[in-house]
């Protein structure tokens, strides 16, 4: 992305709060349409076909459906509790996005890459003190958990 510049486009980012499960739904339903195709020679690359010219111009739309995951159960949805107007939670939150901008910016990642906000706004709400707790944490799973449990559980500790 980088080098070639990419990230310097105005529409870099477009679309960051769509999950990862979801664009690569879109993306293989477009694919299925015609409007792009792998050009495997090219390193996989997606690129456009004669019908995405419709589309580029304006003059037909690709048309959707909503992507729903199959076969997971949905986890019961725990109540989080509102962030207040504490001074305390509204440093830890300030301090948690400013280390997510900063190691995004090391990355050479998006923020939400490392983190979501809803993830940053529930541990700043919940400050779960053990790396169980991080689990439960919407957007947290056992890789994010290894990669970022202790910096994040610190941060919170720092901010008791």
């Amino acid at each position: 992305v980088q080098r070639h510049g990419y990230h310097t486009m105005k529409t870099f980012g477009v679309g960051r709060d769509i999950p990862y499960l979801d664009w690569k739904h879109y993306i293989s339903e477009i694919i299925n349409q015609g409007f792009l195709s792998i050009d495997f020679a090219g390193g996989s690359r997606l690129q456009t076909t004669p019908l995405s010219k419709a589309i580029l111009t304006n003059e037909a739309r690709v048309n959707l459906t909503r992507f729903v995951p199959s076969g997971k159960k949905k986890k019961a949805r725990q109540v989080q509790p509102e962030l207040t107007s504490n001074p305390a939670d509204v440093l830890l939150l300030e301090k948690l996005r400013k280390w997510r901008s900063n190691l995004a910016r090391v990355q050479g990642v998006p923020a939400y890459v490392i983190l979501y906000n809803k993830s940053i706004d529930q541990i700043a709400s919940m400050k779960p003190n053990s790396k169980q707790q991080l689990l439960s944490v919407e957007g947290i799973g056992q890789a994010k958990l290894e990669k970022y449990g202790d910096q994040i559980l610190s941060m919170i500790k720092e901010s008791a």
